[in-house]
């Protein structure tokens, strides 16, 4: 039996889909290679150290893996008891590391961290008071005790007779609304007239499958009870704004897809007249295939606005068979495998050209761009090897149906693009008209990045997290300050320096609060000039006067004091130990290679960031960083990149065009989609749109675009009235698809797929034009 290649080929492309098949359902059912934080696709920072990537992780972990709830009714008990309940319904749920409401069910080991803490973190305010006017302290300390309402706190009298625990509770109170009510043993803040119940969930660490769905319905039951009990429930945190993206990226991604093919079939029956049509499906599947398998293996995971940008390649990929069927429109004796043999060459020089385009922008330090790429290449490679090897034997005995009134329609466009060139190119004033205009929409055009744009937060999400923030004051911003120093207690002592800027700021209400270490833990020679001052008064009976008056014998106080006194001084780490201490633990980022100690500064609540630079002007060891205009500003540097790499890749394409046509052809082939992505950014400027990252690969497509129109209307084998055909049916497939990418709720989805259908409409205007000889029938030669 003689080997057939064609069939050995098609049998090797069979096995390698299925493996594709296989290895894609494996990583769906056992990784989570579909991801939707939009953290992971920033580019990385070379310039940015060791220490603020620690901080922009600490950051991350925090805002992504927990959730706020607030809880409240017009009765407090009913509140309590539907919070009670909710905290039950989300612990069994497995799907969080822990679930607080009641601050805890033992209370022994947070009186052993107060007790722990009270003297090495108590405030400085209360250290100079003690220092400077000891008998007044003991007296307000002896008012406090015989209080009817007494102290909240944990740790009893005579475990604290001098109050410092106490201190150290209101401390824990003052960095945010939120304060702990003893009775009910919650965390709680009133405000509206209404008492709110706290609730604090952190994810696990692992990332399981399916974890996202069960977070959305658990939060739905937890609003459904809510309403059902006449009790008012608001949530705010990274992981639900995660998980509802997730969800509705996957429903956009699933419409558009479902719309952009049912769209593309209406259209083939009706060009086609046969269900044999509907084979297309199977090359575009395909082509998604293998960019999903090819994006995850080599790249390790694919993000969600990479697969809503990949559903719209179904317009892209489906031109190869296209332009391969695009005879059988016109003649009823077109023939699969001579008709494929035929555009072939055009096919693999496009293809060429094309995956050249998209390889440089793995050079480019964005993951989206990366993902984008080789979600790209891979789609259209396999869709052309399906087309090659598969395609033509599932049309083998097909009777091609010839469209009436094709050829007519196509004729009057064509004619109408030559007449209006003619026209312009004949016309000076026209042509400078077009010039002026083109050049105007040059100089108006705004490029602008903002990962704002990257996703959309629906607003009533928005609306509740603002809620969330303004009643529990953590309104964090995206300006932060990181303190480097020597030791330890320089760290603390530059921190002190620059929170007596900010408190100003507080006071002036531009600033709700901040989140510093030194607010925690006192520098070590405060702590042992706070023991000095307690072996003092261990001297001076005198000074506990109004302790005797209630009864408090001297040998308890004494022996307070005396044991204080001895309190080995505790270092950040030490101090960081404890549910207690949560609220500052992320601030502390460890030490360099050479030992030196960092934290951060966070900030709720900010007014204007401008006003932070000046604060740390003469603090030396303190950076600001403002982590949105640093990631602005690495999206310019990235688009810049972005721009001259596709600059590249025109000189690569160009030589191999050259080696292919020649010089002349190999311009004239470019000159198509660089004069249709000069157009798509004038009428961009015109129309105001902002030029961004997303417009940039909306221009890149564009180009991959033009180059197959103009190299498919070049090839001289093919006849004019296929050539044109094809070209006009591709381009109304493409912009189908990408045109329902204008009605994502993302906006720089948005924009890129009105950039990609500019650029398809104005490709095919320049390829009429500029290849006007080779579209033209023999009969009007």
């Amino acid at each position: 039996m003689r080997w057939n290649p064609e069939r050995g080929w098609a049998a090797l492309y069979v096995l390698g889909l299925l493996g594709l098949l296989l290895y894609s359902a494996w990583q769906l059912a056992y990784r989570q290679p579909v991801h939707t934080d939009l953290l992971m696709l920033l580019p990385p920072d070379g310039a940015q150290s060791t220490v603020q990537t620690r901080a922009q992780d600490n950051i991350r972990q925090t805002l992504n893996r927990q959730i706020i709830v607030l809880t409240s009714a017009t009765d407090p008990a009913r509140a309590l008891a539907a919070a009670q309940k909710q905290a039950q319904q989300w612990s069994a749920s497995r799907l969080f590391d822990r679930v607080d409401l009641q601050v805890a069910a033992d209370l022994e080991p947070l009186r052993q961290q107060l007790r722990r803490m009270d003297q090495a973190g108590l405030p400085q305010q209360a250290r100079e008071a003690l220092a400077r006017d000891p008998q007044a302290w003991f007296a307000r300390r002896a008012q406090h005790i015989m209080s009817p309402l007494g102290e909240q706190t944990l740790v009893a009298a005579d475990q604290d007779w001098l109050g410092f625990a106490a201190r150290l509770s209101g401390k824990l109170q003052s960095i945010s609304a939120v304060h702990y009510d003893i009775a009910s043993n919650t965390m709680q803040l009133e405000a509206d007239n209404r008492i709110w119940y706290v609730m604090r969930a952190q994810l696990d660490a692992a990332d399981r499958s399916g974890r996202d769905e069960q977070l959305l319905a658990l939060i739905d039951q937890t609003r459904q009870q809510a309403a059902s009990q006449d009790v008012q429930v608001l949530m705010a945190g990274g992981a639900i704004y995660s998980a509802h993206g997730k969800a509705e990226g996957g429903q956009e991604s699933t419409w558009m897809s479902l719309t952009g093919s049912m769209l593309t079939i209406l259209f083939l029956l009706l060009m086609f007249r046969s269900a044999r049509i509907l084979l297309l499906a199977l090359p575009v599947a395909a082509g998604l295939l293998g960019g999903f398998a090819a994006c995850v293996a080599l790249l390790g995971s694919i993000h969600i606005l990479t697969l809503i940008i990949g559903t719209s390649l179904v317009g892209l990929v489906v031109d190869f068979p296209l332009h391969w069927l695009s005879h059988a429109t016109l003649d009823a004796r077109w023939q699969p495998w001579p008709a494929v043999r035929r555009v072939s060459r055009p096919f693999i020089i496009s293809l060429a050209v094309t995956v050249t385009g998209y390889l440089f922008l793995l050079l480019t330090p964005l993951p989206i761009l990366q993902q984008t790429a080789v979600f790209s290449s891979a789609a259209v490679i396999s869709t052309f090897l399906f087309t090659r090897l598969l395609l033509p034997a599932l049309f083998n005995h097909w009777q091609p149906r010839p469209t009436p009134g094709l050829m007519p329609l196509l004729d009057r466009l064509r004619r109408n693009i030559r007449s209006t060139g003619e026209r312009i190119r004949h016309t000076p004033l026209l042509a400078l008209l077009v010039l002026a205009v083109t050049g105007s929409g040059l100089y108006l055009s705004n490029w602008h990045d903002d990962i704002r744009n990257w996703v959309n937060t629906p607003q009533p999400l928005l609306t509740q997290a603002m809620e969330v923030g303004r009643l529990t004051g953590i309104e964090p911003t995206s300006q932060y300050f990181i303190v480097q120093a020597i030791d330890e207690e320089s760290l603390l002592r530059t921190e002190q320096r620059l929170t007596a800027r900010l408190d100003p700021l507080i006071a002036q209400g531009q600033l709700r609060n901040y989140t510093a270490l030194s607010q925690w833990i006192n520098p070590v020679s405060e702590q042992q000039a706070l023991n000095a001052t307690l072996a003092t008064l261990a001297q001076q009976p005198q000074a506990w006067a109004p302790l005797r008056a209630l009864g408090v014998p001297d040998s308890a106080v004494r022996t307070e004091l005396q044991r204080r006194q001895a309190q080995p001084a505790l270092t950040i780490e030490q101090s960081l130990q404890g549910t207690l201490a949560e609220p500052w633990r992320a601030l502390w980022l460890g030490r360099d290679e050479q030992g030196r100690p960092s934290s951060m500064v966070t900030m709720n609540g900010l007014q204007d960031p401008a006003v932070l630079p000046a604060l740390i002007q003469n603090i030396p060891g303190v950076t600001l960083v403002d982590q949105r205009s640093h990631i602005n500003r690495l999206f310019a540097q990235t688009r810049l990149e972005a721009i001259l790499l596709k600059l590249l890749s025109y000189t690569v394409g160009f030589l191999i065009l050259y080696r292919v046509f020649g010089t002349r052809p190999a311009l004239r082939i470019l000159l198509v989609p660089l004069s249709a992505s000069v157009t798509v950014m004038s009428l961009s400027g015109l129309v105001g749109i902002p030029l961004n990252l997303f417009c940039i690969f909306g221009l890149l497509l564009v180009t991959a675009i033009g180059i197959d129109y103009a190299v498919y209307a070049y090839t001289p084998t093919l006849p004019a009235e296929e050539k044109t055909a094809g070209i006009f049916m591709t381009s109304i497939t493409t912009m189908i698809t990408f045109g329902l990418l204008y009605f994502s709720s993302t906006p720089a989805v948005a924009t890129f797929g009105l950039s990609v259908v500019l650029g398809v409409l104005c490709n095919v205007i320049y390829t009429f034009w500029y290849m006007r000889s080779f579209l033209t029938p023999e009969s009007e030669s």
